[in-house]
């Protein structure tokens, strides 16, 4: 087995077995309760 064929095997089992990422119309909602006083409420809902 070649150094390319053995890449190319787990370059394909990686995406096989990938999870698939959610799709733009899944609705998932979320509660954020923000702090006037902090910044990182914010910075996880854009996160999110």
């Amino acid at each position: 087995m070649t150094k390319m064929t053995s890449i190319a095997k787990i370059a394909a089992a990686l995406v096989t077995t990938a999870p698939a990422a959610p799709s733009a119309a899944d609705d998932t909602r979320i509660t954020v309760y923000k702090s006037p006083t902090c910044g990182c409420c914010t910075k996880w809902v854009a996160h999110l």
